[in-house]
């Protein structure tokens, strides 16, 4: 392989290690499974990651934010799935995955959910303690 072949590259998430390993060679970066297509991403750059299972990529728009797939395991605290507006702007407060106590912060066409690791008593003292704006 010629030094001027690896100056192409691949910027996509590939299915097998070649195009990778290439991409790493010539000094480029790559998107693994939290960047988009074209995108590169620095190896130093920390990716947030699901306050419960730690594996899934989630934004950071939210403090101590739940993966979709551990969001879907949430309990209200009759011990059944919570209750959601059909527009999904309202809902269960708290709810609780895994045994652990989250908040949900919900809008037009969706929620948030998200870890409460100091175990407050409402959504407001959460806010409050998080940064996050008061609830209305």
């Amino acid at each position: 392989m010629k030094k001027a072949d690896l100056a192409v590259g691949f910027f996509h998430a590939p299915a097998r290690g070649r195009p990778r390993a290439v991409a790493r060679r010539a000094g480029m970066g790559y998107t693994g499974a939290a960047g988009r297509r074209g995108e590169t991403m620095a190896r130093d750059e920390q990716i947030t990651r699901c306050s419960i299972c730690g594996r899934e990529p989630v934004g950071e728009d939210y403090p101590r934010r739940v993966c979709p797939r551990c969001d879907a395991l949430a309990l209200n605290d009759a011990g059944r799935p919570p209750l959601v507006a059909p527009d999904g702007s309202a809902g269960d407060n708290p709810v609780f995955i895994e045994g652990r106590q989250c908040w949900r912060e919900y809008a037009r066409g969706g929620w948030a959910t998200m870890l409460d690791a100091d175990n407050c008593r409402d959504y407001r003292e959460f806010c409050r303690r998080n940064g996050l704006p008061d609830p209305p």
